[in-house]
């Protein structure tokens, strides 16, 4: 699994075969991931999102709220637990600025759950 905001190289090899050859070859496959945004400037987008999108205020405020538990959070699974909350108080919006705040909030969740379970 590449670590975020890495680039990191592999070699494949490989091998196929048809009615009349062989072929066998290795390649290099570099596999790029972003860096996970932190949930400090998660919570920052939520802020600056309720001026910019007053009929979502209630449904920001929630979820930045729930953010800010999670950054204060003294467990892994208490961050967890309140980011999926903050990831509830938007389902459902489709706007598009607020959907690329839920899949910035979901990546944040999905990082140690792959990482803790490879």
């Amino acid at each position: 699994m590449p670590v975020p905001g890495k680039a990191q190289g592999t070699r494949f090899p490989a091998a196929g075969a048809g009615p009349n050859s062989a072929i066998v070859a290795e390649t290099d496959l570099t596999l790029s991931v972003s860096a996970l945004t932190g949930l400090d400037s998660l919570n920052a987008q939520a802020t600056a999102l309720r001026t910019q999108f007053p009929a979502y205020d209630n449904a920001l405020k929630a979820a930045g709220g729930d953010l800010d538990k999670a950054i204060k959070a003294k467990s892994l699974d208490k961050a967890i637990d309140n980011a999926l909350k903050a990831t509830d108080d938007l389902l459902g919006i489709s706007v598009p600025e607020i959907m690329t705040l839920r899949q910035g909030i979901d990546s944040w969740l999905r990082d140690p759950l792959m990482r803790l379970n490879p």
